[in-house]
């Protein structure tokens, strides 16, 4: 901590006191500063950017158990993301899963799991980190790569909560009045009846019993229908409509259900502003139209059409959804990011579909609109585009049986992208196109057979293998476009393809070349993970400061060795000290939560100046601890060799200290089970700014990380203010931190909101800043 002039004579009076050796906790020195007046700090805010996962990856072992797979575990999805940051890495194989306690960024809500066979076949998949369950079983994990679209959409409300006051329904039939706008069918208790709002009330019933409803005709008229965890809608009658009109809405709950029995119900939307919500597996219908909103999050059965002919519509799949036929026309977005089944037709105008997953559909007919496929687009039958944009990412695959290209046609295949014609590819008219990427690797065009009407000319451009061995020769009538760079566009026989393309989830299998022999991997397994923590502190507890959290700044990346199934013998902690924004001495060490120093076989430091004053050590261990605690360093000045006065590395215009590394490794008498211990949770990092060589040192850390047994801790184990202002944060990236006397506030535009949402705003707030008040002389 540091005094900065321009604070008021309070306020420096306060950080002069902080300085002494006598200032322990005290309430009363924690007083809020100005300058922080505007921070507001929920209660009980935990100021944690992370959270974790507990996994159990199986594999599907098609080795029956003799070699090992390979798991790794990303924050992004490795096949198309280059940064993607490696979390977790183990060996499974037949019976004998993968566990482990992953930390992540709270900001990812997809997780991929990495599988390398003993062959060096990749294939991932995601997992979602937003389930209710934390913790996540995969049981196969031989899909491969879902491309990621940059396709967004302001989710729906998807849960509701019943009110403790809203009125029970009961009786044969019940209309809605004026008096209240909350109602229920308690759980346990089924009404049978209909259910009235002529009135156009804007209310909500809550099913969490059983809605057996007797109307052949019901319409909503703004009427919220929400069918709980646990509640049931049943139609009586063999063929019903619902008339979802004005504002109303129709949610289903995870273990709700609609309509069980599978009857004919039909729902008009009604081309206005309603939704249509379901997250639970048991969601039936026939036909729905004149859709706005359509969210499904669970499994959706429509054994009719699914239609909407109005502007600005939406239909989002995540999950998993079938109808007999799609009809999207007039400026609808389509998005599916789970499996979309359409057993008939489907039907796309001047609109667009966004595919991250698979979408399959028996016929499809697409006029002046776009289709954006990002994993699986498949035709099992007939295809007819005029006037189509058709985008299909790297690693992807368009599959038909028969593909009719009118006029005015592009189809665009990224690096490695399989557009796969098992019967023919017919060119009925000019000014199509088929493109390969114009850099990177080459797309595949497998063709059975295609064929040109007369004089139509289509065009082959950019990186192309095209593998056929039926089509007509490049001349006259039957001509067609191709780069005289005869680097571009290449022709195969069938079957004789030279791009060999990995298996992923989205391409069907691929094409594999040739396959190598299995490669042994076994224990002893080391590995180095991908994202880097900075741990920010405030130097000045118990008074609260500038909050500039540039007081010590240290870099942590963290490796370990499985010496067996889910087992850690060994952590390495690569360590860099970045900052020293302080002109106080500060000594810093890491504790190992959970960990007892016997448990400890043996330590390297490659920091070996230590005094002696602070930290009394044995074998790289601080003495008179139940658990193990390893110093860093006892004194951050004199690893730049400065003195205490001089602040480093906070200051622009001052001379920059390149980062000072400190390696330390651990090994382990009986090995840390990481299936129930994330690895980077147990680093209680921590710095001491007073009481340095006494019985009860001033000690700071993260919220709810509790003081070692060298400190007396009298705020309870919070390590936080009266005020919930802590004194240190981790981030999951290397920290741009604040220039000197810049506040946090400042210098990151979102942690303010990030802070007074209770994390809910901004998650990755550390990603923005404003450039001109973080310390940027780093190289």
């Amino acid at each position: 901590m540091k005094i900065k002039f321009a604070y008021t004579a309070l306020l420096f009076i306060a950080l002069l006191t902080s300085c002494s050796e006598q200032d322990y906790y005290d309430p009363n020195s924690q007083v809020i500063p100005d300058e922080l007046s505007d921070l507001t700090v929920p209660s009980g805010f935990d100021w944690t950017t992370s959270s974790n996962i507990s996994l159990n990856l199986d594999v599907d072992d098609q080795f029956n158990g003799s070699y090992y797979y390979k798991l790794q575990v990303f924050n992004q999805n490795p096949i198309i993301s280059p940064n993607a940051s490696l979390l977790a890495e183990g060996l499974a194989k037949k019976n004998e899963p993968f566990k482990a306690k992953v930390t992540y960024a709270k900001s990812d809500s997809i997780l991929y799991v990495q599988e390398t066979d003993p062959t060096g076949k990749r294939s991932v998949r995601a997992i979602y980190t937003s389930n209710a369950l934390k913790s996540a079983s995969v049981a196969t994990l031989k899909s491969g790569s879902t491309k990621s679209l940059d396709i967004n959409y302001t989710a729906p409300t998807r849960t509701y909560t019943t009110p403790s006051n809203a009125t029970v329904i009961s009786g044969s039939s019940y209309s809605i009045s004026y008096s209240s706008n909350q109602y229920v069918i308690p759980a346990g208790q089924t009404f049978e009846g209909q259910i009235n709002n002529s009135s156009w009330y804007d209310a909500y019933v809550y099913v969490e019993g059983t809605w057996k409803n007797t109307s052949t005709n019901t319409e909503l008229n703004n009427l919220k229908i929400i069918v709980q965890d646990g509640g049931k809608y049943i139609p009586t009658q063999t063929s019903s409509n619902i008339k979802a009109n004005g504002s109303a809405k129709i949610v289903v709950a995870t273990t709700g259900q609609f309509n069980p029995d599978k009857k004919e119900v039909n729902v008009d939307m009604n081309n206005e502003n309603g939704q249509i919500v379901n997250n639970s597996t048991v969601f039936n219908i026939n036909n729905i139209s004149n859709i706005r909103s359509l969210f499904n999050y669970g499994t959706m059965s429509a054994s009719g059409t699914l239609s909407a002919n109005t502007s600005n519509v939406q239909v989002i799949n995540e999950s998993s959804l079938t109808a007999q036929n799609l009809s999207i026309n007039n400026n609808a977005n389509f998005i599916n990011k789970g499996q979309f089944t359409v057993n008939g037709n489907t039907f796309l105008q001047n609109s667009i579909i966004n595919n991250n997953a698979a979408f399959i559909t028996q016929n499809i007919t697409v006029n002046d609109a776009t289709i954006e496929n990002g994993c699986k687009f498949i035709i099992n039958d007939k295809g007819t585009f005029q006037g189509t944009t058709l985008n299909t990412a790297a690693e992807t695959l368009l599959k038909c049986n028969i593909l009719d290209l009118q006029a005015n046609n592009k189809i665009n295949l990224g690096s490695y992208a399989i557009m796969n014609v098992t019967n023919e590819l017919k060119f009925s008219n000019s000014g199509t196109s088929i493109n390969g990427p114009t850099s990177g690797n080459k797309a595949l065009v497998k063709l059975e057979k295609f064929s040109i009407t007369e004089w139509r000319h289509p065009a082959f451009t950019g990186y192309l293998e095209i593998e056929s061995s039926n089509y007509p020769a490049n001349s006259g009538s039957t001509g067609y476009d191709v780069p005289s760079d005869t680097k571009y566009v290449n022709f195969v026989r069938k079957g004789e393809s030279t791009v060999n393309i990995e298996a992923t989830s989205c391409n069907e299998g691929g094409n594999i070349i040739q396959r190598g022999g299995p490669v042994i991997i076994t224990y002893p397994l080391s590995t180095t993970l991908g994202t880097t923590y900075t741990y920010a502190f405030e130097d000045n507890y118990p008074s609260i400061g500038d909050y500039d959290m540039n007081d010590f700044v240290l870099d942590i990346n963290l490796g370990y060795t499985l010496s067996a199934a889910n087992k850690v013998s060994k952590i390495d902690i690569q360590s860099k000290v970045r900052a020293v924004g302080a002109t106080k001495r500060l000594a810093a060490a890491i504790q190992l939560d959970g960990v007892l120093k016997g448990n400890i076989k043996s330590i390297t430091n490659s920091n070996t100046s230590f005094s002696g004053d602070v930290f009394s050590m044995s074998n790289g261990l601080e003495n008179d601890q139940d658990y193990a605690v390893i110093p860093l360093t006892d004194n951050a000045h004199a690893l730049f060799g400065a003195n205490t006065s001089q602040i480093i590395n906070t200051k622009a215009g001052e001379t920059h200290f390149p980062a000072k590394a400190i390696t330390i490794s651990i090994s382990f008498n009986e090995p840390i089970d990481i299936s129930n211990v994330s690895l980077i949770d147990i680093l209680n990092v921590f710095i001491v700014n007073g009481g340095y060589n006494t019985s009860n040192r001033k000690e700071i850390h993260l919220r709810n990380y509790a003081a070692t047994k060298k400190s007396t801790d009298v705020s309870s184990g919070r390590n936080y203010s009266t005020s919930d202002l802590v004194y240190g944060i981790r981030v999951p990236l290397s920290l741009k931190y604040p220039l000197e006397w810049v506040r946090i506030i400042d210098a990151y535009p979102q942690f303010k909101s990030w802070v007074s949402s209770n994390g809910q705003n901004y998650p990755n707030w550390y990603e923005t800043y404003e450039t001109n008040k973080v310390y940027l002389l780093e190289q």
